[in-house]
């Protein structure tokens, strides 16, 4: 079994703040393709609703492995708390299989949807640290940076 050495330690400002080192710059070629479907699958199944849509992890920071690397996006939605659960997301299973297909060398796909009024600061981490906004408008390029330190850790962890 061939150990392979993947992602990174995330680096620290003068500040202590967490430096997202994810950049649309940074996504891999084939990994966009990926992507790109991705986003539109989304834009055709939800339209009009969807605020933005980020992409996470390896692929955000140009880190992704063939074979080993799933593609993670998080979609925020405006619409309410309450229409998010109402709303249909039974296409993603079949959506998964077919880009699962198309790009044999991901791992897996992830598609996470969250409501404007549901953004928590467990989200606005990964947003703020590993994540970069693909489509729409970044909401939370406003938000201050994340401070390493022991009282965000608690906050983290609940």
């Amino acid at each position: 079994m061939e150990i392979k050495d993947v992602g990174s330690i995330a680096k620290i400002d003068s500040e202590g703040n967490i430096i997202n080192e994810a950049g649309l710059d940074k996504i891999q070629d084939k990994w966009k393709e990926v992507l790109d479907d991705m986003v539109e699958v989304e834009k055709e199944r939800l339209g009009d609703k969807i605020l933005c849509i980020y992409v996470r992890g390896s692929v955000a920071k140009g880190m992704a492995v063939d074979e080993l690397s799933d593609v993670d996006t998080l979609t925020i939605l405006d619409v309410s708390e309450d229409d998010l659960y109402k709303l249909d997301f039974e296409w993603v299973k079949n959506e998964k299989k077919k880009i699962a297909d198309k790009y044999p060398f991901i791992e897996g796909t992830e598609f996470q949807f969250l409501s404007k009024e549901d953004i928590r600061l467990g989200d606005i981490f990964i947003i703020k640290t590993s994540a970069v906004c693909v489509y729409g408008e970044d909401i939370l390029k406003d938000t201050p940076l994340c401070k390493l330190s022991f009282e965000n850790l608690l906050k983290q962890t609940g």
